[in-house]
């Protein structure tokens, strides 16, 4: 039998007593981490990375640099495109070198698939509007620039993802699911995202939650959405 000293039992009660008084609030993801997905072998050797680019990063990045009418100039050049970095690398642990695999047969492969469509494949380079095309040439170096090795490794892909009516489809804010393929890799984006969902709030205790829960995982309590 385990017997517990007076003043370790008075701290034991006082650290229950703080854990059920705190707030239990759980922060929805940032939205640019919800771009970007990788996946890597079990040894660390080799690694793939899917990042989406969309037009409401664009819109997040360019605010306060660009007036709203540039930037809504900007939206327009790539309204029914879908910009993606991928990439898919070996990494040596000894000199921390990161080498693409065939850059030529990944852009050959890459896929996306909207919801229940055909899945598309990328759209040639010589074929994309002068907009989108200065759009990825700026972004390789951009990359390079802010990642190092990583970014160096990508490439940049660029699909048409515009319905019917030429708007597109692959919209953060969108009920969709998009799935991004090349090699033997996948990544799949469940819209709307969770960022860009209004957060989630237990009219019992205040404690705010993701857009994407509907109970506080601790009382069971339904939420309600925050306006």
């Amino acid at each position: 039998m385990i017997r517990f000293t007076r003043p370790l039992v008075a701290t034991l009660l006082a650290l229950c007593a703080s854990a059920s008084f705190a707030s239990r609030s759980i922060a929805p993801p940032e939205f640019n981490k919800e771009m970007m997905q990788t996946s890597h072998d079990q040894d660390g050797h080799r690694v793939a990375l899917g990042f989406w680019l969309s037009t409401q990063m664009f819109r997040n990045s360019l605010a306060g640099q660009m007036k709203p009418e540039e930037i809504e100039r900007v939206a327009n050049f790539l309204k029914g495109y879908a910009i993606y970095a991928i990439m898919d690398a070996s990494l040596n642990g000894e000199d921390a070198s990161i080498v693409p695999f065939d850059r030529g047969q990944m852009r050959a492969s890459a896929r996306l698939r909207l919801g229940d469509r055909a899945p598309r494949a990328p759209i040639p380079e010589s074929e994309l509007p002068k907009g989108v095309r200065a759009a990825t040439q700026v972004l390789k170096p951009l990359m390079a620039s802010m990642l190092g090795k990583f970014g160096d490794a990508m490439e940049f892909v660029v699909f048409n993802d515009a319905d019917e009516h030429g708007n597109s489809m692959a919209d953060p804010r969108a009920k969709l699911l998009v799935t991004l393929s090349f090699d033997q890799e996948s990544f799949t984006w469940r819209l709307p995202l969770v960022s860009l969902q209004p957060v989630r709030v237990d009219p019992e205790t205040g404690d705010t939650f993701p857009g994407d829960f509907d109970f506080n995982p601790f009382t069971g309590t339904r939420l309600e959405g925050r306006k």
